[in-house]
């Protein structure tokens, strides 16, 4: 299988098209391996997870050597070079050379270096292809999941089981966690909330009714398998970038609508507890409701403990378990260095894509790229393919601040002339 998608990687010939194939394995590889193998194998090591970090490094391989855009800044850069050099030194000198820590760091890498070439303008613009993939991508993948709740086949049980997973239900229908194709609810949800965020912004985008129509049915169908992934993060992230859509780029009757979706969410989540609470401990109300009890979010806040004294992870130890929060999961596998760099890096993306909703510079990217960034509280948002939906998100927001840079500049100079012009003529 990795020997095929390589081939079909070289008969695209093109670096956009090496990239539509991975984001289409972004949230189908789960599936594919699950048939492969039958279901019968866990989540450990298979040929088959590297074939979306082998295609992102011919990519960027492809595209390193290229000339840069003329206009570019050079923080991005350095703080992606900041994070390599913290991983690499903590590998070095901790003498951890699995394979296990040497595909976390990869699925971290790869993609920041594929964020990079896309920034600097090495690799030609990719998110008009991706955008226009992924709400046919998530309707697919939405609707899988929802057969997976309510039938549940016979390789997704198999996978259940192997896998060892003890916090996505029983393997029963209408008890399960949804994970859909990919191989856990974790990005499983992300993807979906990735899609439903681009459905609201086009939901204040679109001029025409019947398209804007088109996408609040779409962003309302994916709130349905959204709920049953039982992932309370990726809710918060949608509910706070949909406030932030209304508040900063909606107005009028458009952010009527947003605030509309909003309700209709937190309707589909409360039926959702009715219809289905009685059977699924995920979907009680106490798990939304309770605070007081939750064992996972006592768990997260036990996190901040490693923030005390993180001058002792100045070298992280790369075959850590993983922790529920990027930033703290990059500290103590990658070190000090990287933790610092990832924390300025999804800083600086955030900043950027304020300023390009406000601006009205592809917002689509800018909500998705601030819906990441609440992600990466809650999770190691990297350690999986999504991540490379996160590269092509980061990069494009980064891109467009040249952009932005490029017309301040161009109206400060209109403005300087202005005033010359005026002297001269006073």
């Amino acid at each position: 299988m990795v020997c095929i998608g390589m081939m079909a990687a070289v008969i695209l010939g093109s670096r956009t098209g090496i990239v539509a194939l991975v984001v289409v394995l972004v949230p189908t590889l789960g599936l594919v391996r699950r048939l492969v193998s039958g279901g019968d194998s866990g989540s450990g090591q298979d040929p088959l997870l590297v074939l979306p970090s082998l295609l992102v490094l011919s990519v960027v391989f492809w595209s390193v050597f290229r000339p840069q855009a003329e206009r570019r800044s050079r923080m991005p850069g350095a703080l992606v070079l900041g994070t390599i050099v913290g991983a690499g030194l903590s590998f070095a000198l901790s003498g951890q050379l699995g394979v296990e820590p040497l595909y976390y760091a990869a699925v971290l890498v790869l993609p920041l270096c594929l964020a990079y070439v896309i920034s600097t303008g090495q690799l030609p613009d990719v998110w008009g292809t991706v955008r226009r993939l992924l709400p046919p991508l998530g309707f697919l993948v939405g609707t899988y999941g929802l057969f997976q709740f309510f039938v549940l086949p016979q390789w997704d049980r198999n996978w259940m089981r192997a896998s060892g997973l003890t916090s996505i239900g029983a393997p029963e229908p209408l008890q399960v966690r949804l994970f859909g194709a990919s191989e856990s609810p974790g990005p499983y949800s992300l993807f979906i909330g990735t899609v439903v965020v681009l459905c609201l912004v086009q939901v204040v985008v679109e001029t025409r009714v019947g398209k804007r129509l088109a996408w609040a049915s779409l962003g309302a169908y994916l709130l349905l398998p959204l709920v049953l992934s039982g992932v309370r993060s990726a809710l918060i992230g949608v509910a706070i970038c949909a406030l932030l859509l209304a508040l900063i780029r909606a107005r009028g009757f458009k952010r009527v609508l947003v605030v509309a979706f909003l309700a209709g969410g937190y309707y589909v989540l409360t039926s959702a507890i009715g219809r289905f609470g009685a059977t699924s401990s995920i979907l009680s109300a106490d798990r939304y409701t309770d605070l007081s009890n939750d064992a996972s979010l006592a768990a997260r806040l036990d996190l901040l403990q490693y923030l005390r004294e993180p001058w002792r992870y100045v070298l992280g130890n790369p075959a850590a378990p993983t922790m529920d929060n990027l930033f703290i999961d990059v500290l103590v596998r990658f070190g000090l260095i990287a933790a610092v760099c990832m924390v300025l890096l999804v800083g600086y993306v955030g900043v950027v894509a304020v300023r390009n909703l406000v601006s009205k510079q592809r917002e689509d990217a800018a909500l998705a790229a601030m819906f990441i960034a609440i992600a990466t509280l809650f999770g190691p948002v990297f350690n999986s393919t999504f991540g490379i939906l996160i590269g092509i998100i980061f990069g494009t927001v980064m891109a467009s601040s040249k952009v932005l840079g490029a017309a301040a500049d161009g109206s400060t100079s209109a403005g300087k002339a202005g005033s010359d012009e005026r002297s001269l003529s006073g």
